[in-house]
C-alpha cells in the first residue's frame, strides 16, 4: 500500500509472473475497482481506465524491451490503469488514441522520442500528457516545454520517479475530469436521464415485464440480472425479439442511447463511464463482490459518480443484499430510486436491504415499476 498520496493505489499481485492485480484509485471524491493484466516480455494488451467516470488510454512507448516491462511494473503506480498498451515507435502511437478519450503517454526519452512535428501534431488532435523519462539528457522541443523526469539505476530512482509523475497525472486528470463531467449529455439529451437495474432471482419476469411497457423513446437502460454464464445473450436475444426497445447483452465500448437496454455479460462486470461527453458501457473481469458477478453495486457507484442526478436507480427481486449500497450511493448523488415491493418480489432481499438502508424513494409492485420509472426520468 502506497500511503500519504493521492491518487492512493492499492495492489494485490495474484502471480508473480504473469498475474492480474486489482486496484483501488481514489480520486477526490471518486472510488473505482477495477482488475488488471500486465504481461511480461513485451506483449501487448490495449485498454482504458476510467476515472471519476472519464476514460483515459495509457500508451508506454519504447523500443527497449527492458523498459517496457519495467514500466509494466511499474505501471500501476504510475499511471493510475487498470489496463495499459505498449508501442514500439512514436509513430504508432496514434492508433492507439481516439478523440474520445485524454492519454497518458510515457515516452523513453532514450530509444523513442517524438519529433517535434509528430508531438505538435498529437497535441493539436488530442488531449494529451506526455512524460519523457530516461537517462539521457531531456530531448529538446523548441517551441514547447515538456514533462521530463531522469531516471537512474539507484535504488530509490523508482520512488522518485513515480512521486514526480503522479503529481503530474492527478493534475492531468482532474484537468480533464472537470472539463468532461460537465451534466451535458450530448449523446442521450441534456435533460433525459440513464436508468439503472439491478435483478436477480425472479429478475428475468421482472424484466420483461417492465421492458414490454417501453419504446423507442425510452431513456437508456442498463441492468445487471445475475444469471449464469452463457445466458445473459440468450436472455438479451429473447426480449430483442418481443420488445418495442432494443435488447443486447453489453460489451465494452457500447454507446448508451435512447431506446437501448444493455444487459451485463455473465462472469464480467459492467459500469458506465463518460468517454468524450458520450456515455458508454465498460465490462470487465474482476473478483466476485456479494459473490456474483456481474455486481449491480458497481453498476450503481459507477452511475453515482459520472451522472449524478441524471440517473434513475432500481433493484428488483433478489436474494442477497447486491446494489442496496450503491442505490444508495446513487440516491446520495440526488438520483431517483425504486424498489420493487414484498408482495410482487419472488425474493424479497435485494429490495428489502435497499429500504432498510434508506436508499429507495419509492417502493412499488412490478407492474408499477416502467411508468414510474419512465417519469422519473422524464
Amino acid at each position: 500500500m502506497l500511503k500519504g498520496c493521492d491518487p492512493i493505489i492499492s495492489q494485490r499481485l495474484a502471480t508473480p509472473a504473469r498475474g492480474c492485480y486489482t486496484f483501488t484509485i481514489n480520486v477526490g471524491a471518486s472510488h473505482i475497482t477495477s482488475p488488471a493484466k500486465f504481461y511480461r516480455g513485451g506483449e501487448r494488451t490495449g485498454g482504458v481506465i476510467a476515472v471519476n467516470g472519464v476514460h483515459y488510454n495509457i500508451v508506454i512507448v519504447s523500443k527497449d524491451i527492458l523498459f517496457l516491462n519495467k514500466m509494466q511494473s511499474l505501471a500501476a503506480n504510475l499511471v493510475l490503469s487498470s489496463r495499459i498498451t505498449t508501442v514500439g515507435s512514436c509513430a504508432e502511437i496514434q492508433t492507439r488514441l481516439n478523440k474520445a478519450a485524454p492519454a497518458v503517454i510515457v515516452c523513453d526519452a532514450d530509444h523513442a522520442a517524438p519529433s517535434d512535428s509528430l508531438l505538435a501534431q498529437l497535441n493539436a488532435a488530442y488531449r494529451l500528457l506526455f512524460i519523457f523519462t530516461g537517462s539521457s539528457p531531456a530531448p529538446v522541443y523548441p517551441n514547447r516545454a515538456i514533462n521530463y523526469i531522469p531516471r537512474t539505476r539507484l535504488p530509490d530512482s523508482d520512488a522518485a520517479f513515480l512521486s514526480v509523475a503522479r503529481a503530474k497525472i492527478n493534475a492531468f486528470v482532474s484537468s480533464c475530469a472537470s472539463r468532461d463531467v460537465s451534466g451535458v449529455l450530448p449523446n442521450i439529451g441534456r435533460n433525459q436521464k440513464i436508468i439503472a437495474i439491478a435483478a436477480s432471482t425472479g429478475g428475468t419476469d421482472a424484466l420483461q415485464k417492465i421492458f414490454l411497457k417501453l419504446d423507442q423513446s425510452a431513456p437508456p437502460v442498463v441492468v445487471v440480472q445475475h444469471m449464469p454464464s452463457g445466458f445473459t445473450k440468450l436472455f438479451a436475444d429473447r426480449l430483442n425479439g418481443i420488445c418495442k426497445v432494443s435488447v443486447k447483452e453489453a460489451q465494452t465500448n457500447d454507446l448508451l442511447r435512447a431506446g437501448l437496454v444493455l444487459i451485463a455479460p455473465a462472469g464480467l462486470h459492467m459500469t458506465v463511464a463518460l468517454s468524450g461527453g458520450r456515455f458508454v458501457a465498460e465490462c470487465f473481469d474482476g473478483p466476485r463482490l456479494h459473490g456474483v458477478i456481474p455486481a449491480a453495486d458497481h453498476l450503481f457507484n459507477s452511475i453515482a459518480q459520472a451522472l449524478k442526478s441524471n440517473a434513475v436507480g432500481v433493484i428488483l427481486t433478489g436474494m442477497g443484499s447486491d446494489g442496496a449500497r450503491g442505490l444508495a450511493n446513487m440516491r446520495g448523488h440526488g438520483a431517483k430510486t425504486i424498489g420493487q415491493d414484498q408482495k410482487t418480489s419472488v425474493v424479497y432481499g435485494m429490495p428489502k436491504a435497499a429500504y432498510e438502508l434508506g436508499a429507495v424513494d419509492y417502493q412499488l409492485p412490478i407492474d408499477s415499476i416502467a411508468e414510474m420509472m419512465l417519469a422519473l426520468a422524464r
